[in-house]
């Protein structure tokens, strides 16, 4: 509700800039939804609806569930980030793989002449 414009101070919470900052610069596959509210909706609406609906989310909602959130986020963010270092190493293979492919047709056009 509050990215929508709809909490208290409206189009200027902090909430709402935080998000449209987020969805400016990070995909939303980089995004970890947390949920830190005990009124919140069972379901999300508006932006935040559009972009996270379908994603899994963790809960915080009571300080003494800080040390379990914390550990169970920096899981979720280490899985991430050596899928992604997977997915970079295997970029970097079809580059070359490509790029060798470029270069042996083009020595075999010159050894042509």
């Amino acid at each position: 509700a509050k990215v929508a414009g709809d909490g208290v101070h409206c189009l200027n919470d902090i909430c709402k800039k935080e998000f449209q900052h987020a969805m400016a610069h990070i995909q939303i596959a980089n995004m970890i939804p947390v949920v830190m509210e005990e009124d919140l909706p069972a379901e999300w609406k508006g932006p935040v609806g559009l972009a996270l609906g379908s994603s899994l989310y963790y809960t915080f909602k009571k300080d003494e569930d800080l040390d379990e959130c914390a550990d169970t986020l920096a899981v979720e963010i280490a899985s991430r980030r050596e899928d992604s270092e997977e997915e970079t190493a295997a970029k970097e293979v079809e580059n070359q793989y490509s790029s060798g492919s470029n270069s042996s047709d083009k020595d075999s056009d010159e050894n042509d002449d």
